[in-house]
Parts: C-alpha cells; sequence; structure tokens
C-alpha cells in the first residue's frame, strides 16, 4: 500500500501550540460540531450523521416531508369522508412545543382512530418509532422543515451544475469553486442571532393588546416571571387548571385545552424582553410571537411604532409601505 508522505498526521486539539489556535481564530477557523440533523426520511443520510458526529445527535424529521407522506398514505388506506379530520389532528399533534406533551398525546391519537388499523399501523411504525422528531418540541431552536436545506440545492442545480450528472473528476472542481464562493460572500456576521421585530409584528401585537386578553402571573422569581396567558377564544378561561395540571383523557380534550392558554417566561429586566419563551406554536416557529412583544407593551418595556397603529383592530397589514399617520390640526 503506498502511503503520501505530504498528508499531514491527524493531531487533536490538545496537541496544537498557543501560536496554531490563535491563528485559527483569526482566520476564521471553527470545529464544525452540529447536534441536530433537519432531513427527510432518507436512511443513508440519518446513518452518515451518526456516524461522523456521534449517536447522541438528534435527526428532526421534516415537516413539509412527514406531512406530505402522511397525506398520501391517508388516501391510500382511509375513507376520504375522515382523511381531513386526521390530517388536522396530527397537525395538532405537531404542534406539542415538548415531548412529554407529545408522548401523551399520541397515545391518545391512536385510541381515537384505532378503527383505522391499517393507517395507524403505518404511522405508529413510521412516525412514532422510526421517525419520531417532527414535532415542534423535538429540538427547540432548530428549523421545523428544512425549506432552507431545498433552496441551496435549487442554486446549486440552477447555478453551478445545470441540473446535469457531471463525472467525479468536474464535481470536485464545482464543489471547491462553490466552497470557495460561499466562504468569500457568506460570512458569520451574515447569519442572525437573535429575532428582528417587523412592523407586522408590532402591528399583530398592538391589536392582541387592544384585546384586554386575561393575563396571570403564575410565578415570579430573581430574574424571570412566569404568565399565563389566554387564547383569543372566549371560552377557554374554565380549561385553565386543566391546562396547568395537564390532564387529557381523549385527544378531543387536548386540542381544546392545550391551545386554550400559553405560558410565557419574561425577564424581568426591561432591556431582556425579547429573550422571552413562548409556549405557542408561532413562537416554536419563529422564536418570537405577538404575546411576547404584547406583554411588554402591556409591561411598558416597549413603545409601539406610530405607523403599527395605523390599521383597524381586525385587518391585515396591507403589503407596501403603510402611510403616516396626518398631523392634528392642520387645514388644507
Amino acid at each position: 500500500m503506498e502511503v503520501n508522505n505530504d498528508i499531514p498526521a491527524y493531531r487533536s486539539d490538545s496537541d496544537e501550540s498557543v501560536e496554531e489556535t490563535v491563528l485559527k481564530k483569526k482566520r476564521g477557523c471553527h470545529s464544525l460540531q452540529p447536534s441536530v440533523l433537519i432531513c427527510d426520511a432518507a436512511k443513508a443520510i440519518q446513518n452518515a450523521f451518526t456516524n461522523v458526529f456521534g449517536s447522541e445527535t438528534i435527526i428532526r424529521m421534516c415537516w413539509a416531508h412527514a406531512k406530505k407522506n402522511i397525506k398520501t398514505k391517508l388516501e391510500q388506506t382511509v375513507d376520504k369522508k375522515k382523511q381531513n379530520d386526521i390530517l388536522e389532528d396530527i397537525e395538532c399533534l405537531q404542534a406539542a412545543t415538548s415531548s412529554q406533551d407529545f408522548d401523551i398525546a399520541s397515545e391518545l391519537f391512536i385510541k381515537k382512530w384505532e378503527n383505522e388499523r391499517v393507517f395507524i399501523a403505518y404511522f405508529k411504525e413510521e412516525w412514532l418509532l422510526k421517525n419520531r422528531h417532527w414535532y415542534l418540541g423535538a429540538s427547540p431552536g432548530s428549523p421545523a422543515t428544512n425549506n432552507a436545506l431545498e433552496a441551496t440545492n435549487k442554486v446549486i442545480k440552477d447555478t453551478h451544475t445545470l441540473r446535469e450528472r457531471i463525472p467525479l473528476s468536474r464535481f470536485l472542481i464545482v464543489a471547491t469553486t462553490i466552497v470557495t464562493e460561499w466562504s468569500q460572500n457568506k460570512g458569520i456576521d451574515s447569519f442572525a442571532t437573535s429575532y428582528s421585530v417587523k412592523l407586522p409584528d408590532w402591528t399583530q401585537a398592538y391589536q392582541w393588546v387592544k384585546m384586554d386578553i386575561k393575563v396571570t402571573i403564575l410565578q415570579s422569581d430573581t430574574d424571570t416571571k412566569t404568565y399565563l396567558i389566554q387564547s383569543t377564544n372566549k371560552n377557554t378561561q374554565k380549561h385553565k387548571y386543566a391546562f396547568i395540571e395537564r390532564t387529557w383523557k381523549t385527544f378531543d380534550q387536548y386540542k381544546q385545552i392545550y391551545f386554550s392558554h400559553w405560558k410565557l417566561i419574561m425577564p424581568k429586566n426591561s432591556n431582556m424582553w425579547a429573550d422571552s419563551k413562548c409556549s405557542c406554536p408561532k413562537f416554536a416557529k419563529k422564536y418570537m410571537c405577538k404575546h411576547v412583544i404584547g406583554l411588554a407593551i402591556r409591561l411598558k418595556f416597549v413603545t409601539v411604532p406610530l405607523e403599527a397603529k395605523n390599521i383597524q383592530i381586525g385587518q391585515k397589514r396591507k403589503r407596501g409601505r403603510p402611510t403616516k399617520a396626518k398631523r392634528a390640526l392642520i387645514i388644507q
């Protein structure tokens, strides 16, 4: 066997000198150690990821791919009259923001539709055993879909490979070109580290504040306060204690109670209100919601922009630049 002596031997980080470590930091070199993979159900991708980065990583199933496959199986095995009801229940199940809630709700879902034996057997095998991390709370802080990766895949096909199968030698050149261009154009500074509140977010939060939704303080410590926020449905107050105790006997009760209130944890420091956490599905997807912004407005942590108030409650903001409010007592 021929050995290439030009290739340096592997060294751990502990073997590096201080000068080499500082030089790597100046060059922007970082050790890549992802803990979550968002992909489809292809086992080859999942096995390769765990072999390289370890079995303790989380394989998160893309919700867009999961929903598409579930819908196809529903059309093949379930009567048409029940398909929409089952799919709606699965979407409610996907909105679970913790593994404990998902486990309880999935058992109730199986019990509710146990008469659909073919579909339930498929659902248990594929989406509760093999690929179970498709709900929102599977890995907080990670995307629910791999749409961004699919978009990047489209750019590679349209711009670099022109949707042609190329030989290995040509592929290595193309791959090197892609990495070089992206390394120069997309630095670390181009990635957002916090959510930027936009005008539509301010508008939704301001309208939510005007609805005067009931908010109760559940817990308070030295740094944070935990609030219980009633949903916009006026009949949800009766589910308050059931929501806190997490007591659901049927899947229909789960749907009524789970979405009746939201639990919000907000720092007492007014400058850190954006670090709050809410249990609503919108926050799990966007890391910001009208409840967080609205409560910050109620507590006078922030001031609402005037443009956000220039729309009637119950209406959505139209596309384009909003008109500014006219000054009072101006005669034209």
